[in-house]
């Protein structure tokens, strides 16, 4: 009965057909970034050729969730606006303060060093590599796993 309603067979069809160009194109982008990446540098800070606009956007993408787009106006409905500010201006700002403060020191470090990413800092800064990797690595299961659940339970309630 669902597949009648959207359309029958011939929606079912167009559907498949759009999920199938999707992948294609997908793929063909996947294919030609390829060619581009020589090296680590490359495929990990995309040989550091983004500029501001490209780190505004990766910083409101990771801002922007669920979480953001229908607890906080749950939230704020049932708390008052106390949660606009904490939830949805709150991380912005401090994105920005972060960035403001510390990336021009992380920057020159890096380019110093050849450093790439954070684990990269932290273990040249503390200098166990194995043991930053490693709690970096938990860090990283631990902080992911929590955000998911956020996720599947907005997912659940738009559903």
């Amino acid at each position: 009965m669902g597949a009648a309603l959207r359309g029958g067979r011939r929606g079912l069809t167009l559907r498949y057909a759009a999920l199938a160009a999707y992948i294609a194109l997908v793929a063909a982008l996947g294919a030609a970034a390829a060619r581009r990446v020589k090296g680590l540098p490359d495929y990990v800070a995309a040989s550091r050729r983004l500029g501001l606009w490209s780190y505004v956007l990766l910083m409101v993408g990771s801002v922007l969730s669920g979480m953001t787009c229908i607890g906080v106006a749950g939230l704020s409905y049932l708390t008052g606006y106390a949660n606009v500010w904490e939830r949805v201006l709150g991380p912005p700002l401090a994105i920005a303060l972060v960035t403001a403060l510390l990336l021009p020191k992380l920057l020159r470090e890096a380019r110093a060093r050849g450093l790439l990413t954070i684990q990269d800092y932290l273990a040249y800064r503390y200098g166990d590599e194995r043991l930053v990797r490693a709690l970096s690595g938990a860090a990283s299961v631990l902080v992911c796993s929590t955000y998911l659940v956020g996720q599947y339970v907005a997912v659940g309630v738009v559903s």
